[in-house]
């Protein structure tokens, strides 16, 4: 019995030794990667194997692992990964052309003769220029410079100007022997509380004697009419435009500002010719540009609007016939990319507006005519010459045929204005002084060596 039992002992060691093998060779081969099949094959294989011994049925042996509810899965057959295909060498992109620079010829000085030397003899003329508050005077030959009036001496005023946020100081009448001057009780707003404005009037200087006369209160920037007999200013009151008679001492106001926008003022207001008319600019308050208007001086009839407000324009100034009337404005054509100011004119009678210069910009000084009317003098820089802005003098004819360089100096030269009756302009030099060139011969001389402000003495 004991025999027995020890028999079937080692048979069943056996067994169980067998069946050990063949699972570890099994999961040997499913690492491997030799088994074709999941691991579920694996208790098939162990079913296959015949128990030794005789065929006595054993204790069934369960698989190893359960076999999944899914079928195995099955990979696609492996493809050879395209490779990229090279560029085409046969056709090369073109390169980008370069925009060339433009290669601009500078506009040469006008070889004299300049102009047409114009009738009539030349004779001497005296500027009045301003030191502080002290006015002065020299002949344009340099001699009798000399003081006319020390204000401060005689009033508690200060002659304005652009610290107290006026342009035009001073006006000289036609005959040349008065000169209305704007006065303010400061001499800057920058010694004014925050909120509070300066109190301006206007008043008749006698350049023979010296002596001051009030004129009116509340008024600055004084134009004197051609025959003498009324001053326009703007009310420092309602901003409008009035104008005082010199002979009544009545005043009256002859284009008027919407009191309701205070954006708006007049400015550059110029008389015509004949003194019955008078053109202004009803601008913004800050620019000082915008519309062109003309008025009738005695304030009747409707006012008539000239230039648009699209066009900005500034700087008004009527010819000596009276039929046109010259301005700069940033509209028209050019091939510059900023928008220079450029000289227009426009007719009068029947609104037509011409386009006289472009790729100059001026400095927005008033073109001014030539007593003949044929020429018109502005300062300007030539914006296609270089990056450096310099302003020289120029004349360009009144149709615009005719374009003539007067100076071409890296100071700038300013405030062209022409001699009356002669063919002289005066000019300021920007820290050299004051200047004249004769526009027939192109001779240049200095008058004073000061950089002041001043008027001429017609």
């Amino acid at each position: 019995m004991n025999r027995m039992r020890n028999f079937w002992q080692a048979v069943l060691a056996l067994g169980a030794t067998v069946v050990l093998v063949v699972l570890v060779v099994l999961l040997f081969r499913v690492v491997s990667g030799e088994a074709p099949t999941a691991l579920s094959r694996a208790g098939e294989g162990l079913a296959s194997v015949p128990p030794p011994g005789p065929a006595t049925p054993l204790i069934e042996q369960a698989p190893a692992y359960p076999p999944p509810p899914y079928p195995p899965p099955t990979w696609p057959p492996a493809t050879e990964v395209p490779r990229p295909t090279p560029p085409s060498t046969s056709t090369v992109p073109p390169e980008p052309t370069s925009i060339p620079t433009p290669v601009v010829t500078p506009i040469p000085t006008a070889a004299p003769p300049i102009i047409p030397r114009p009738p009539g003899e030349t004779t001497p003329y005296t500027i009045v220029f301003r030191d502080d508050s002290v006015i002065r005077a020299i002949n344009s030959d340099g001699t009798n410079e000399h003081v006319v009036v020390d204000i401060r001496a005689q009033l508690p005023l200060f002659l304005a100007g652009s610290r107290v946020g006026v342009r035009a100081w001073g006006s000289p009448s036609p005959d040349g022997k008065q000169l209305a001057l704007v006065l303010s009780t400061v001499e800057s707003i920058e010694s004014l509380p925050k909120g509070i404005q300066p109190q301006y009037s206007i008043d008749l200087l006698d350049l023979t004697t010296g002596r001051l006369h009030p004129l009116i209160q509340d008024g600055v920037d004084p134009a004197w009419s051609p025959d003498g007999t009324k001053i326009a200013y703007r009310s420092t009151r309602t901003f409008g435009l009035q104008v005082v008679d010199l002979i009544t001492g009545a005043s009256k106001e002859v284009f008027s500002i919407d009191r309701t926008n205070l954006d708006y003022h007049v400015d550059f207001f110029v008389w015509s010719p004949d003194s019955k008319s008078i053109a202004l600019v009803k601008g913004f308050s800050v620019a000082s540009v915008g519309e062109v208007w003309v008025v009738n001086a005695k304030g009747e009839g409707a006012p008539t609007q000239l230039i648009p407000l699209e066009m900005y324009a500034g700087y008004p100034n009527w010819s000596s016939s009276g039929d046109q009337i010259a301005f700069v404005s940033p509209a028209g054509e050019g091939v510059t990319s900023n928008r220079p100011l450029n000289v227009w004119v426009v007719d009068v009678g029947t609104g037509e507006r011409r386009q006289l210069t472009q790729n100059i910009s001026t400095t927005g000084g008033t073109p001014d005519w030539s007593s003949d009317g044929n020429w018109i003098a502005f300062e300007g820089t030539a914006l296609l010459e270089g990056s450096e802005y310099q302003y020289d003098l120029w004349l360009v004819a009144r149709d615009g045929s005719e374009l003539k360089r007067l100076t071409n100096d890296p100071v700038s030269d300013l405030y062209p204005s022409w001699v009356p009756n002669r063919n002289k302009i005066v000019f300021r030099k920007s820290g050299a002084g004051i200047w004249e060139v004769d526009v027939v011969d192109g001779a240049f001389r200095q008058v004073y060596q000061r950089d002041v402000e001043y008027v001429i003495l017609k």
